[in-house]
């Protein structure tokens, strides 16, 4: 009997704890890793987004700067944390889809199975840039340039809207609204459905419940479509991203697929 009594107190008191626990997001701020020095890109975005998340899941959001080993140590951080929708990630293609092949033994986790996505949270295409005195202007003029000249030609990543260099080819499929002038490298004979962008995606940790996900996701494409957000972006030279979690992770493996591609081709090596 006086067990039987203890047994029914006791169960009383966990259905209690376990009904006293507040429903996601409501236990805690939620934490956004960024696996790099603060004031970057991906730390800007990361900020953009995390605030305006914020005022949506009416959850305080601390964006968190882990930098090192070209991102690799902040994404393992995210990777490595409790899957409860409190630490997410806003990664970025190179420790993400890249780093793990050309550095195998340096990279402690598999974004495939340790990373469940969210979200695609941007792209942004790469400009081929030259100094306004080079005698090329074209890619077809620069690949003739370079292979006339090997050894003598080299890159940068400039404020190209300020007239300071002169843009050659945009790594998208099609040309940037914010450089209209500067054609996609598709546009180049020979370079038919080339396409390579630099991209951002919000991830959780494997397991992170689904219901989690699906929220986060929901919002964030809310977050996205907001003109207030694309306009910031769009000063960036970036494109907000959508679709839903299922289409990020599609998307997140065939980047892989492409890098695996290249890596082979080029013998690429740390």
């Amino acid at each position: 009997m006086f067990k039987g009594i203890a047994f029914f107190l006791a169960a009383a008191a966990l259905a209690t704890t376990a009904q006293a626990q507040p429903a996601w997001p409501a236990a805690r701020p939620i934490t956004i890793i960024v696996p790099f020095s603060a004031g970057g890109s991906v730390d800007v975005t990361a900020r953009l987004v995390g605030q305006k998340l914020a005022e949506r899941l009416k959850q305080s959001v601390v964006v968190e700067n882990v930098a090192g080993a070209g991102g690799t140590i902040g994404v393992a951080k995210a990777a490595h944390a409790t899957p409860d929708g409190y630490t997410l990630l806003l990664g970025a293609d190179s420790p993400i889809a890249i780093a793990r092949l050309v550095n195998p033994a340096a990279v402690k986790y598999d974004p495939l199975k340790d990373l469940a996505p969210v979200g695609l949270v941007t792209t942004a295409p790469m400009v081929l840039v030259a100094r306004p005195g080079l005698p090329a202007n074209t890619l077809a003029e620069v690949l003739k340039l370079a292979r006339q000249n090997p050894g003598q030609l080299s890159y940068a990543t400039p404020n190209i809207l300020a007239r300071k260099m002169k843009g050659i080819a945009i790594t998208d499929d099609k040309r940037l609204a914010t450089l209209p002038d500067v054609p996609a490298v598709a546009e180049t004979p020979g370079f038919k459905g080339f396409d390579v962008v630099a991209w951002t995606g919000l991830f959780a940790p494997a397991q992170t419940p689904a219901a989690v996900i699906e929220r986060l996701n929901r919002e964030l494409n809310e977050v996205l479509r907001s003109e207030e957000i694309r306009g910031k972006m769009q000063e960036q030279g970036a494109i907000g991203g959508s679709g839903s979690a299922a289409q990020f992770a599609v998307f997140v493996q065939r980047e892989e697929e492409r890098y695996v591609r290249i890596v082979k081709a080029a013998n690429i090596k740390e």
